[in-house]
């Protein structure tokens, strides 16, 4: 009786990209989204330069399959916008005590790229 195997590559190793060129790839994403969204959206147009930010963390989630980078870059991308975008200098706080919303916004728009990744892949 032959054994028959399931896997659609046999004997292939199955290569996934390190973590580190992961973050730094999306890190490079979220700094070239940030300079867009300050270039194209005045300082105090916040909800326009979060939609910049929200769509790239959003599509990098659904591009990249590592959960741990796309943690990782939301989690920067939330930094940037609350030091640079929201606020000036780099200053970590709240104005208006809107700023950590559009943080969890941010986080939101991740976990809406993580699920349609997910949901393409069950299929």
């Amino acid at each position: 009786m032959a054994v028959v195997s399931t896997d659609p590559v046999p004997d292939q190793e199955v290569r996934r990209t390190p973590i580190g060129i992961s973050l730094a790839g999306g890190c490079t994403t979220i700094v070239v989204a940030a300079i867009v969204a300050a270039t194209v959206f005045p300082a105090d147009a916040v909800p326009g330069r979060l939609l910049v930010v929200a769509v790239a963390v959003g599509g990098y989630a659904a591009v990249v399959p590592d959960v741990r980078a796309t943690i990782g870059v939301a989690g920067f991308a939330i930094l940037l916008f609350t030091g640079f975008l929201a606020n000036r200098y780099g200053e970590l706080t709240m104005r208006d005590g809107d700023v950590w919303w559009y943080a969890l916004l941010i986080g939101f728009a991740a976990f809406l790229g993580l699920a349609q990744r997910w949901m393409s892949t069950a299929r």
